[in-house]
């Protein structure tokens, strides 16, 4: 939840068809227009992080020591021999 000291007001102006489309898919999803808006501000902040910030994209690989472990895997799931 936002604290209410804390908030910025914003503007934007809209042509009547985009503002019209845009309320439309909102009221689909069960929104009102500062929802929505607040969710696309919020999926677009997410998006133009940079991706070095991802930590998920900082994990190293695990050195299992058999280069073949997943051929391996395939033999002992699938009965399979190379």
């Amino acid at each position: 939840m936002i604290e209410m000291k804390n908030v910025k007001v914003v503007q934007t102006k809209l042509g009547a068809s985009e503002y019209a489309e845009f309320k439309n898919l909102a009221k689909r999803f069960g929104l009102n227009i500062k929802d929505a808006l607040r969710n696309a501000v919020e999926l677009w902040m997410r998006e133009k992080t940079h991706p070095e910030d991802d930590p998920l994209l900082r994990l190293k690989p695990v050195d299992y020591g058999d280069d073949r472990v997943s051929e391996r895997v395939d033999e002992i799931l699938y009965g399979l021999k190379k």
